[in-house]
């Protein structure tokens, strides 16, 4: 699974919690501290979370230059 199979999952996900917490708050009509609706954003923060530590780790963690700027000093880099 590549990167942007990983991303277009998390978005799925983030979106099927968004689509549950309107279902349960137009059809069943719950309070917005119900604990149903709790678990749903929660979920979606969570996604959201980890969906935005691949990015970093795509975009940064995998270039050289992250890690000579991160760790090495001015005077080491080539």
């Amino acid at each position: 699974m590549n990167m942007l199979e990983i991303q277009e999952n998390f978005e799925l996900g983030t979106t099927f919690c968004d689509m549950k917490i309107k279902e349960l708050q137009t059809i069943q009509k719950l309070a917005s501290n119900d604990a149903r609706l709790t678990y749903f954003r929660k979920c979606s923060q969570i996604n959201d979370t980890v969906r935005s530590s691949c990015d970093f780790y795509q975009r940064y963690m995998l270039t050289d230059v992250y890690w000579r700027g991160r760790f090495l000093s001015p005077s080491a880099t080539p």
